[in-house]
């Protein structure tokens, strides 16, 4: 965020980037800042959004998986999920969890949907879930298990203040971790949110006299509940 060594811009150079001609002379700055006047180790990760977006990521790569396990493709309205092993598992433990939530079938696309989690949701999908249930005979389970527990682990470490020390230790197994992602994973499908996790978490806990969580925007966001 601010280590120029490592590539670091500032919002001037990002605005003065984002002007120039080419996409080669713009280094990846395609806009420039929405708010220039906010320097960019002022700039702190959303503890929240980046746990529901990286949740969300996830089970969205499980469930293409499990769809893929029951041969699903185009289906048509009197589709019934009992008849399909794999998602008709999944459906029952979230709805388990006293979620209200159920698979469809979408009337123009003829594909198999559902709408997306909440916060509260996914904490407790993430919490409570065993992918042993699901995908037992996955070629990875053991590494995709790692991906799932880690994740929780990480995010649940930022609840609290960190030390120089446990900032460096956090900041090693994120890293890791997005690793880890990848051996399971395409590289191509890291988002930004995931490289936030691993590359800029730290620098902001560090800014930060090592706490992200008051920082957060849970309060307003359960408005949108």
């Amino acid at each position: 965020m601010i280590n120029e060594d490592h590539v670091a811009r500032t919002v001037e150079k990002i605005t003065e980037y984002s002007k120039q001609k080419g996409n080669k002379s713009k280094f990846g700055c395609l806009s420039p800042p929405l708010f220039a006047s906010i320097p960019v180790h002022r700039v702190v990760p959303d503890t929240l959004h980046l746990f529901k977006r990286i949740s969300d990521q996830l089970i969205n790569h499980l469930l293409v998986e499990l769809k893929t396990f029951d041969n699903i493709k185009n289906c048509s309205a009197s589709f019934d999920v009992k008849s399909c092993a794999h998602i008709y598992r999944f459906e029952s433990f979230i709805q388990s969890l006293g979620i209200e939530w159920s698979f469809s079938v979408d009337t123009i696309t003829k594909l198999v949907t559902a709408r997306d989690f909440t916060g509260p949701e996914l904490w407790k999908i993430v919490s409570n879930i065993s992918l042993v249930d699901f995908t037992p005979c996955h070629s990875k389970l053991a590494s995709l298990n790692k991906i799932w527990i880690n994740f929780f682990n990480l995010i649940n470490t930022l609840k609290y203040t960190l030390s120089t020390e446990e900032i460096i230790t956090f900041d090693q197994s994120a890293k890791k971790w997005v690793e880890l992602f990848c051996e399971v994973y395409l590289k191509k499908d890291v988002t930004p949110y995931m490289h936030v996790l691993s590359h800029h978490v730290a620098e902001s806990l560090q800014l930060n006299g090592g706490i992200l969580s008051q920082l957060s925007q849970e309060g307003l966001e359960k408005l949108n509940d």
